[in-house]
């Protein structure tokens, strides 16, 4: 479904592009140069902390989503969570 696959590149956007987004990217070993323009943390907890939220909304949709789905199904379950996904990819883009 759609969900899972979102969920996936979800987990899989932050582990490439942590070490661009923190100026600290290595090629066979030694610092590679990185444009000004993809830097954004200026510091490890901020880079941390972008990668773990994506834990803390897999929580609260693990612990959210089967009741919701069960009151209004599935199907539905999956259309009111769209939107809020399409606005957080906007965001983090």
């Amino acid at each position: 479904s759609i969900s899972v696959l979102v969920f996936g590149l979800a987990l899989g956007f932050t582990s490439p592009a942590i070490d661009v987004m923190q100026d600290t990217l290595k090629v066979n070993g030694k610092a590679a140069s990185v444009p000004s323009d993809l830097v954004v943390f200026t510091s490890e907890f901020e880079g941390s902390l972008f990668s773990s939220i994506v834990n803390f909304g897999a929580l609260a949709g693990a612990l959210l989503g089967g009741p919701l789905s069960q009151r209004i199904g599935r199907k539905r379950a999956v259309l009111l969570q769209a939107p809020f996904n399409a606005i957080v990819w906007t965001a983090t883009s």
